[in-house]
């Protein structure tokens, strides 16, 4: 794949060195060599649905949705057009351990569905990890944003090593070696590609250039 396809589909170049202390903001900044190991310990959850259409059904749902989500420090939620109620458990990597689909609960079965997974209304907002991935030779992670939006929250749960092909619905940030950055917009993608696509063809033009 030639350079000009890699930067096709990056709707940034490349950020300097100088630049890569805003990274942070966009969970980079990895350093393991190594994958990190699963894990299933639940820190947080998120409530995914509609602001009306099946919800408009389910008002034992949207009195929880509306009188006591608040409580939950550590539940956050997120409205999605047509998108049923379902409520959503991460782990530390931000990853889905668990998931619940609301349309038979109520008030007090949420709660407990929570409550049984470690959620009360003291548990503290998590920080999510951004998880360690093995590095490839030119790459070292795919960092995820929410809706499709380089503009959205950070999605963790989206977050890929380097030779995983990106989807069409894929929008974030490929971390290249070099503390190269490329934002990566979603949208139709004809070829196949990964960020260590993207990134060997934009640190390989550089070469090339400065040879």
């Amino acid at each position: 794949m030639g350079r000009g396809v890699a930067l096709a589909f990056a709707v940034s170049v490349a950020l300097s060195a100088q630049h890569v202390a805003a990274w942070s903001l966009f969970g980079g900044g990895d350093s393991l060599e190594k994958g990190d190991p699963p894990s299933n310990d639940i820190v947080g959850a998120k409530i995914e649905t509609c602001r009306g259409c099946r919800l408009n059904y389910l008002p034992r749902v949207r009195n929880f949705i509306e009188n006591y989500l608040q409580q939950y420090e550590a539940l956050d939620i997120r409205f999605i057009q047509g998108a049923p109620p379902e409520l959503f458990m991460f782990n530390k990597y931000g990853q889905v351990v668990a998931t619940h689909d609301l349309e038979l609960h109520d008030e007090k079965s949420i709660a407990n569905l929570l409550e049984k997974a470690g959620i009360t209304k003291k548990t503290k907002k998590p920080i999510y990890v951004p998880r360690k991935f093995d590095h490839a030779p030119h790459c070292k992670a795919f960092r995820g944003r929410e809706d499709c939006d380089l503009k959205e929250a950070r999605s963790f749960r989206r977050d890929t090593d380097c030779l995983t092909e990106l989807a069409a619905s894929d929008a974030g940030h490929c971390e290249c070696s070099g503390d190269l950055v490329l934002a990566v917009a979603c949208g139709g993608r004809e070829l196949k590609i990964t960020c260590e696509d993207l990134c060997r063809d934009v640190l390989d033009g550089e070469e090339a250039d400065l040879a």
